[in-house]
């Protein structure tokens, strides 16, 4: 009984472990990244990041 339990539980993470991974990846990561860059004034183009911080003072 316990083995079909851990099987079951191993088949279950296999099974949405891709799902998982996909949605790290295209949505949660970039979520995150957007995150950081709002605290900082960058046009994607120039090699520095100012901290919008900074800007203020």
């Amino acid at each position: 009984m316990n083995s079909s339990r851990s099987k079951n539980k191993f088949l279950t993470i296999a099974y949405l472990s891709p799902t998982a991974l996909i949605l790290l990846v295209f949505m949660i990561i970039p979520i995150i990244y957007t995150f950081y860059l709002s605290f900082y004034d960058w046009n994607l183009i120039a090699p520095t990041k100012d901290f919008v911080v900074e800007k203020l003072h």
